[in-house]
């Protein structure tokens, strides 16, 4: 995929700890909105200097410069996959279930428990990862050509307003500006359309 500052290549992973890998080139450079990302990446950046960094998750979109004769490569961990105090990494198969959508909450178990659980590993709240997903894959759906009003409907948000205060905190844009195409986004792949994404009110 392609954006006015960034060009991205995307590959998705059978690994159980990597959810995709990524590589950009910036040639001009510019700035662009990074949108907000549920999953923790490992980044190689090379310009000037090579350096590695480890990001996310990012709550917020926020804007970024992006320099001149850079390439990046990126490697997103899945939700779930957390680095252990040893700097190795580790897997959390509940916490994965449950970003998946293929694990139900047992009656038994604390709620809070669960919570705590869930955002010691993700790094966030369920709840905030729901709602950065569901942005994610509405925004999608608007670059695809979908209108606003059908996004609405498919995202499971309860109405345009909603929606737009969703993408003002998680896209750093408006529906309308992300369907045009109005400025560069960050790593804007296709999200599944899952039916747990509907439950983040």
């Amino acid at each position: 995929m392609t954006s006015r500052v960034l060009d991205f290549e995307v590959r998705t992973s059978t690994s159980p700890y990597v959810e995709r890998v990524w590589r950009a080139r910036s040639d001009r450079g510019g700035a662009f909105t990074s949108i907000a990302a549920a999953n923790v990446e490992i980044v190689v950046t090379r310009g000037a200097r090579v350096t590695v960094s480890l990001r996310g998750p990012e709550s917020v979109a926020s804007q970024a410069a992006c320099p001149p004769e850079t390439t990046w490569l990126g490697v997103r961990l899945r939700v779930g996959v957390a680095s252990a105090t040893a700097g190795l990494l580790r897997r959390d198969a509940w916490v994965e279930a449950v970003a998946s959508g293929a694990c139900v909450v047992d009656e038994r178990t604390a709620i809070r428990t669960l919570q705590r659980r869930f955002a010691g590993v993700a790094g966030i709240t369920r709840r905030a990862f729901l709602q950065i997903e569901r942005a994610r894959f509405a925004a999608h759906l608007l670059r695809s050509g979908h209108d606003v009003a059908d996004t609405v409907f498919l995202a499971g948000f309860v109405d345009q307003a909603h929606m737009g205060r969703a993408f003002g905190r998680y896209v750093g844009a408006t529906p309308a500006a992300v369907r045009r195409g109005d400025g560069p986004l960050s790593l804007l792949y296709k999200t599944d359309a899952r039916p747990w994404l509907q439950t983040a009110a």
